[in-house]
């Protein structure tokens, strides 16, 4: 039996906190959730509404008209979840579980509603809550010239699942043999005598099994013959706009890292570790710390305030961030510099995670270093302003995984 659920939007007034410009496209989807800045609330789970009933996370406004998110089923998180490579690892009396697949690149708010949901199913039909997802993303063995940049790291994923409460969490090591896994062998293998899995749910455009021949009505199908449920949940869409990480990584790639924000349900974060530079920053008067990464994915060339957590701290700290090739000293190798504003420290070898809050302005070419000045004490100025609207800044959001302390 196959089920749709259709998700409605919340009262809670998001555009009186946050508000940009997002380019509609055109995809079947339901109305996007209201829900408050994602610069403030990181927790990633929102108000939604099912038929005849209200979910028990609702978001609930207080006194000084900020919200404060509390998620489904926190306050039953396990303290040990099974972690595991291969369908093989799995234990033979696996209890039955309510279960999700995807790729889940990006933890973005479309994937918080299938794994919330997950949570609230498993709650409700006394299951195992359970994710199955792929490492590498399939894409990058099937068609490696055509695979997307990802927006999350392996790591990273693996730790932002891994802070959701889930019983279980497939992270399947996707070769050439999983593959060429039929669709109804891949049901009959993984889900059924593996997982023992009784309820499914996914998305709209959910595809398995050998050249993605099986689609969701498959999954119906396979549903009833080896008698698991199907529930199937249409995208979900934030003013018209499909949330997908195609589309994150597309507004990234345009510097639109508040749209982005958006689909995300808390600002995008790159990581690395801060190397030494030439100093120009610190001669100017506004000492930088280089970040060197590996993220595939880096907004477009700009600055950007940007918050800024270092190593084991869970303080954000805030930053003026340059991505670019600096033009105005004749150079053409990209950098990601930033000023962290009220912080002398020196962060050489250390590790660093940058969150994106909002472009200011294109890269440009200076006519001297005063008029470069100026401009930074300009940046600088609006970016305190653009914390100051957000009312408080955020920890680290668990769906980023945790800090790393470089000493340890």
């Amino acid at each position: 039996m196959s089920t749709h659920v259709s998700y409605t939007p919340s009262v809670l007034g998001f555009n009186r906190f946050f508000h940009c410009d997002l380019t509609p496209v055109q995809a079947p989807c339901y109305p996007g959730l209201v829900e408050p800045d994602p610069m403030r609330e990181l927790g990633g789970f929102y108000s939604r509404q099912v038929p005849n009933k209200t979910l028990s996370f609702m978001m609930q406004p207080a006194a000084d008209e900020t919200y404060k998110q509390t998620a489904y089923l926190k306050q039953n998180q396990k303290s040990t979840m099974g972690i595991y490579q291969h369908f093989d690892q799995l234990h033979p009396d696996q209890p039955p579980c309510a279960l999700t697949i995807g790729s889940f690149d990006g933890l973005h708010r479309g994937h918080q509603l299938l794994l919330s949901r997950v949570l609230e199913a498993a709650g409700g039909k006394q299951l195992q809550s359970a994710a199955l997802t792929f490492h590498p993303h399939p894409a990058k063995l099937l068609a490696p010239r055509l695979s997307p940049p990802l927006l999350t790291t392996y790591q990273r994923k693996s730790q932002g699942l891994s802070s959701l409460g889930l019983d279980v969490v497939l992270d399947q090591h996707f070769d050439h043999h999983f593959a060429m896994l039929s669709a109804e062998d891949f049901v009959r293998v993984v889900l059924v005598d593996k997982l023992h899995t009784a309820h499914v749910i996914v998305g709209d455009d959910f595809t398995f099994g050998r050249e993605r021949r099986g689609l969701t009505e498959d999954l119906t199908r396979f549903g009833a013959k080896y008698n698991f449920s199907v529930e199937v949940v249409r995208r979900l869409c934030v003013e018209g706009v499909a949330v997908s990480s195609t589309r994150i990584r597309s507004f990234l790639l345009q510097g639109r890292t508040r749209a982005a924000s958006l689909l995300l349900g808390r600002p995008y974060v790159i990581e690395g570790c801060v190397v030494r530079g030439d100093g120009r920053g610190h001669t100017l008067g506004f000492a930088t710390a280089n970040l060197q990464t590996q993220a595939e994915v880096v907004p477009g060339n700009g600055v950007y305030a940007t918050y800024v957590w270092v190593e084991s701290s869970p303080d954000a700290l805030l930053g003026v961030t340059n991505i670019g090739t600096r033009p105005t000293f004749g150079e053409n190798q990209l950098s990601i510099e930033t000023h962290i504003l009220d912080f002398q420290t020196d962060l050489v070898g250390k590790h660093f995670i940058l969150g994106f809050i909002e472009r200011l302005r294109s890269e440009r070419t200076f006519a001297n270093q005063d008029a470069l000045i100026e401009q930074i004490d300009r940046d600088i100025t609006e970016t305190r302003a653009i914390d100051a609207g957000l009312g408080g800044r955020p920890s680290l959001s668990k769906l980023d995984g945790n800090l790393i302390d470089s000493s340890s």
